[in-house]
């Protein structure tokens, strides 16, 4: 099978989560450059894996601490709010009265 064009799944300028996999290869390798002109830095290799953009907050073993950001994938739409995926088995809830920034967020 081949992989999905990314071309019709994002959209330049769209925001993404994504972790460093590996640093930038030193330069004068044969590795595409980031931006448009050939001054640009090489770019790092990385992933936007839920679960390794994620892992150095989820991998503590302990609750996560009031305030941590975290990035979420839709489960589900319930009565009360929406059931987001963390991540690593983790999962948390997002009730209707935390919904502000979003379209038709009460706040």
């Amino acid at each position: 099978a081949h992989p999905p064009d990314l071309r019709k799944l994002l959209a330049v300028g769209e925001l993404l989560p994504a972790v460093v996999l590996a640093p930038p290869k030193p330069a004068g390798h044969d590795t595409p450059r980031s931006g448009r002109g050939s001054r640009s830095t090489p770019p790092s290799t990385v992933s936007t894996r839920l679960s390794r953009v994620q892992a150095a907050a989820l991998s503590s073993g302990t609750a996560l601490p009031r305030g941590a950001l975290l990035w979420g994938v839709l489960k589900s739409v319930e009565e009360y709010g929406a059931v987001l995926s963390l991540g690593g088995g983790h999962t948390g809830f997002l009730h209707k009265k935390h919904w502000a920034g979003l379209a038709g967020g009460a706040g």
